[in-house]
């Protein structure tokens, strides 16, 4: 299967060469596989940046056999010893090496991570190309002043109808690994009296309910921002009878979805401040703050 994929690249990087794409209307190389073999354009995509990588060409003057950008990976793809995840980890690995490291730096460096490869997965191979970075560029490339002084974070957060938080998003190094330091203990499998591992949660599941210990550990902090007088925890509104009959909607923050019986378990834990409101919300009479804690949710 590898050593036929790597013919079909071969195809690919000759099509490329000779702008087969254009003589059938297309843009690129990419655009004509997505057409011509149905492909998705991220599959196509990958598909030429592998060919033009690890596959060798003519030029086109003399007829000369041009050796590919990385040869011994190439070689490797040949006799099919590498997957693709494999090849995207090297190419990754090699292309990130700064301009500055030369090119028989760059190919001791191919050539350590072809060899090891057969024992190795892609996830493997990155955590082995960062050790050759360090190797080949100790110092690493210094960050402007502006990225001291504003690294880069993203976070994008969706909220769906029934009131379920998507989100992706990424950090620079240090918060990432201040992240990975707080989740970690908060993720370990649960086990049992006797030390004895009893968990069925995957680890994305593991990871999801470490998130949520740690929210709930930052909103009882003290170091918290004030905000309206209080430290910001959940709010939410709705009536005695929908909590007591756990029928219709609750609105919590920027008008989020959720349903009577999650409210119903927040309660278990929250405090409470009774407001009594008149025909038009206006409040007639707020009580005071108090921590209760019902009968039925002790049992729990």
């Amino acid at each position: 299967m590898r050593t036929a994929k790597a013919a079909l690249l071969a195809v690919v990087k000759a099509a490329d060469d000779q702008t087969i794409a254009s003589k059938f209307g297309h843009a690129d190389t990419a655009a004509f596989l997505e057409d011509f073999l149905k492909f998705s354009p991220t599959e196509a995509g990958r598909c030429v940046q592998r060919a033009r990588t690890f596959c060798g060409s003519r030029a086109l003057a003399t007829g000369e056999k041009l050796a590919p950008q990385l040869e011994y990976a190439g070689e490797a793809m040949r006799r099919g010893e590498l997957a693709d995840s494999q090849l995207d980890a090297i190419r990754a690995i090699i292309t990130r090496l700064p301009r500055r490291i030369g090119i028989e730096e760059r190919r001791f460096a191919e050539k350590t991570l072809v060899d090891v490869a057969s024992q190795l997965r892609a996830r493997e191979l990155h955590q082995l190309g960062n050790r050759v970075h360090g190797h080949l560029d100790p110092d690493g490339t210094m960050p402007s002043e502006e990225e001291n002084a504003r690294p880069r974070r993203e976070l994008y957060l969706r909220t769906g109808t029934d009131g379920r938080l998507a989100f992706r998003g990424s950090f620079d190094a240090e918060t990432g690994s201040l992240m990975q330091e707080i989740l970690s203990p908060l993720a370990k499998p649960r086990t049992d009296d006797k030390g004895k591992t009893k968990d069925r949660r995957s680890t994305a599941e593991r990871n999801g309910d470490a998130l949520a210990d740690a929210l709930n550990l930052i909103a009882d902090s003290e170091k918290l921002p004030i905000q309206g007088r209080e430290r910001p925890h959940l709010t939410i509104t709705l009536s005695w009878e929908m909590l007591r009959d756990k029928l219709g909607q609750v609105r919590a923050y920027e008008n989020t979805v959720i349903s009577p019986e999650a409210a119903r378990r927040l309660a278990c834990d929250c405090d409470i401040t009774p407001l009594v409101l008149g025909a038009k919300s206006e409040a007639l009479d707020v009580g005071r703050t108090a921590r209760l804690v019902p009968m039925s949710c002790a049992k729990r």
